[in-house]
């Protein structure tokens, strides 16, 4: 939203420092993507995971309808709006493209090799999100169940991938296949650090509860750290492990959460537990909401005269879109698993 070419040095560092939390989006989705990784493992942990067709569907009825319904809204929002902004070269990544129906199709159903922020900036890691649980079993059961060496060989090897395309890759494929292609294996090296937070978790919870307060503070400090500001490290190549570092971070913020009582309690309280409950409409609608700010109010507002009205229509956005759709969606999911067992059991 901001150019750094339009903006003072001050600001720059500010933007680039202190407030890079509220900005990195990218280290928002990896932290999704371990939280995916984590929570769709368990059940394979416990012995108790449902058949593939039935997790499959709900996987659909939680995750993608309701990325329909976002979907149709940030469309016609496009449609209303469609044209470049003056404002930065972010900004005219999105509505900007022709809204042809091959681009609406490819949107609709998350397949094929396009541009997955001209709709939506956020909507990338949807199809990442969902191309990874149609492949969840073949990645998690070998992370799972073979021997600690194996795993970590397995999971070493990921991250070597990772690495090695960015370079190899970078400036030989065009834009938005090499932004496709990092995209996923970024996706999949973090699904697979959640599932190993999920198959150790307990040996972290052991360690946890044994290291002095002191450590702890400073492990979670240089965790949040990598997480958030390692993609601004002023390092020659950094943009090399600009997916893999905040992984690594993101994995010690989980493990700070999952086993300090103190931060659960925090987490359990009420403004924070709606933010949670809510966090996925927001995330589907916040750029719907920005852009439209954006072009109905840019020749007459500044951008930090929107931000207020910006965080605040995000907010009702998604309370309202949670409660329409979201909400409806999650029963739709856990009927699903219900009769789903229940129909296995009848003659086709």
């Amino acid at each position: 939203m901001w150019d750094p070419s339009s903006v003072g040095h001050g600001t720059r560092l500010l933007l680039d420092g202190v407030l890079v939390p509220f900005f990195n989006g990218r280290s928002s989705v990896i932290l999704f993507f371990l939280l995916s990784g984590f929570v769709l493992s368990l059940p394979y942990k416990r012995g108790n995971a449902l058949p593939y067709h039935i997790f499959f569907l709900r996987r659909l009825a939680r995750i993608y309808v309701p990325y329909v319904a976002a979907l149709a809204l940030a469309l016609v929002a496009d449609w209303r709006f469609h044209g470049p902004l003056p404002m930065s070269r972010w900004s005219n990544l999105t509505w900007t493209a022709p809204l042809t129906w091959p681009l609406i199709l490819q949107n609709f159903l998350l397949i094929g090799n396009y541009d997955t922020a001209q709709v939506n900036t956020a909507f990338w890691s949807l199809a990442v999100e969902m191309r990874l649980s149609i492949l969840f079993p073949l990645l998690c059961l070998p992370l799972l169940r073979l021997k600690r060496s194996y795993t970590f060989l397995l999971f070493a090897a990921l991250v070597v991938f990772n690495i090695a395309a960015v370079q190899i890759f970078a400036h030989r494929m065009r834009p938005v296949s090499f932004t496709n292609m990092a995209e996923m294996i970024a996706g999949t090296v973090a699904f697979a650090a959640g599932i190993l937070l999920s198959r150790w978790l307990e040996l972290f919870q052991t360690t946890w509860g044994r290291t002095p307060a002191l450590q702890r503070i400073l492990f979670f400090a240089i965790s949040l750290t990598t997480l958030e500001w390692s993609a601004n490290l002023p390092v020659p190549h950094a943009w090399i492990f600009a997916d893999v570092l905040p992984v690594a971070g993101g994995c010690g913020v989980l493990i700070a959460t999952l086993c300090s009582r103190r931060v659960t309690r925090i987490l359990s309280h009420r403004l924070p537990a709606w933010l949670g409950r809510v966090s996925y409409s927001l995330y589907l609608v916040h750029a719907t909401v920005l852009f439209s700010l954006m072009h109905l109010f840019f020749a007459r507002a500044t951008r930090l005269e929107l931000l207020a009205p910006y965080l605040l229509l995000s907010l009702l956005s998604a309370t309202a879109f949670f409660f329409l759709v979201e909400k409806p969606c999650i029963h739709l999911s856990r009927t699903i698993g219900r009769s789903g067992r229940t129909l296995s059991k009848q003659p086709v």
